[in-house]
């Protein structure tokens, strides 16, 4: 019991941290207009990432919210 109670504050802590990491990259990911990445031919692709950004940001936030029921759910169970 003691080491399953060790190992879910262990993973939920882990988890907590990587969404932490995403958001950071996220935010910072938003300030760009496009991304540029140039081909062998000697041509030019560039992108816009708004689109996949917006679903990154939704994606953690769930990840987030699901953490957060998960942990309110854990502390109000009965004994």
């Amino acid at each position: 019991m003691r080491y399953e109670r060790t190992f879910t504050i262990s993973a939920i802590v882990l988890f907590v941290a990587l969404n932490a990491g995403s958001l950071y990259f996220i935010i910072d990911l938003f300030s760009y207009d496009e991304i540029v990445c140039y081909l062998a031919d000697g041509g030019i692709k560039s992108s816009d990432p708004h689109g996949f950004v917006y679903a990154l940001l939704i994606t953690t936030l769930f990840d987030i919210l699901f953490v957060f029921t998960m942990l309110c759910s854990w502390f109000t169970k009965s004994k």
